[in-house]
């Protein structure tokens, strides 16, 4: 488990995941938009997504508002489930 800035920790995890040839289970909860100064939080989100090697990717899940329709597909990840829990969702990405 890495746990905190996944912009920060990112490179870290795919390291650690390519030397103990393992895929990884990536849980994504970005601060909502709506908070001052995350206003682009989600486009960057999704950037960062597109980009992980899909040789280490077992599952992504995101948390998000659920008023905030995610696309159907993110890079190579398709859209496999979205589970609503009133103002938040998760988003499930294999």
């Amino acid at each position: 488990v890495i746990a905190g800035d996944t912009f920060e920790t990112i490179t870290q995890a795919l390291a650690m995941l390519r030397t103990q040839h393992e895929k990884a289970y990536f849980f994504i909860h970005p601060p909502f938009s709506i908070r001052e100064g995350h206003e682009d939080i989600y486009d960057n989100m999704i950037s960062l997504i597109e980009r992980l090697p899909r040789e280490l990717v077992q599952l992504i899940t995101i948390e998000h508002m659920t008023a905030l329709e995610l696309p159907e597909s993110i890079g190579p990840y398709a859209l496999q489930k979205r589970k609503k829990f009133g103002k938040t969702s998760l988003s499930y990405y294999d």
